[in-house]
C-alpha cells in the first residue's frame, strides 16, 4: 500500500471539497515548472483566464504558453478560459489546463481537438494522475511539505514501507 500516494490523494480531494482553487493554482504552478521552467505566475485574481504565462528568456523554448488551473474538469471551463485569454493575447500557441480531477485520455483527445479547431492552439491537459506522479518523486518533497502539509517523517515512513514491500516481492 502506498501511503504517500493516499496522502496526496486525500489532500487533492480536500482542495476540491473546500473549493480552494488558489491553493491548487499555487501547487500546480510549482509542480509544472519542472516541465516548463519558463512559466511565471500571474496575479491570483482577475487573471484574464491565465494562472501562469511563458516568460520568454534564454531558458525558454520560444513557445508562448498559458496555464489555466481549475478544480473542475470540464471542456466548458477550458473553453471559457481560452476565450478570455484570446481576447487579451494573440501570441499564445499552447494552453496547459491543470486540474486535480481525473480526465481520461479519451476525454482529453476530444478536448484537444476542440481547442485546436476553435483556437488553433495545442492543448495539454495535466490531470490528477500526472500530479500524483510528480508529487511522489523525492525531488518534490519540498512541495509536499509546503503545499500539501505532508511532513517529511510521513514520507520517510512511506519510503521504508515501500522498501520493505519490495523485500517480500
Amino acid at each position: 500500500m502506498n501511503t504517500l500516494r493516499a496522502q496526496i490523494n486525500t489532500v487533492l480531494d480536500a482542495l476540491i471539497e473546500e473549493k480552494n482553487g488558489i491553493a491548487f493554482q499555487r501547487l500546480a504552478c510549482q509542480c509544472l515548472r519542472s516541465r516548463w521552467p519558463s512559466l511565471g505566475s500571474v496575479a491570483e485574481r482577475a487573471d484574464l483566464g491565465e494562472d501562469a504565462i511563458t516568460i520568454l528568456a534564454e531558458s525558454s523554448d520560444g513557445v508562448v504558453r498559458s496555464l489555466a488551473c481549475s478544480l473542475t474538469a470540464e471542456l466548458s471551463k477550458v473553453r471559457s478560459d481560452a476565450e478570455r485569454i484570446v481576447q487579451n493575447r494573440s501570441d499564445v500557441r499552447e494552453l496547459i489546463f491543470a486540474t486535480p480531477r481525473t480526465v481520461t485520455r479519451e476525454e482529453q483527445k476530444k478536448w484537444e481537438a476542440n481547442i485546436a479547431d476553435e483556437f488553433k492552439w495545442k492543448l495539454v491537459v495535466v490531470e490528477r494522475s500526472e500530479f500524483l506522479s510528480i508529487l511522489e518523486r523525492s525531488e518534490f518533497q519540498w512541495i509536499r511539505e509546503q503545499h500539501l502539509n505532508i511532513p517529511k517523517k510521513d514520507q520517510d515512513a512511506d519510503t521504508l514501507n515501500a522498501a520493505a514491500g519490495q523485500l517480500w516481492d
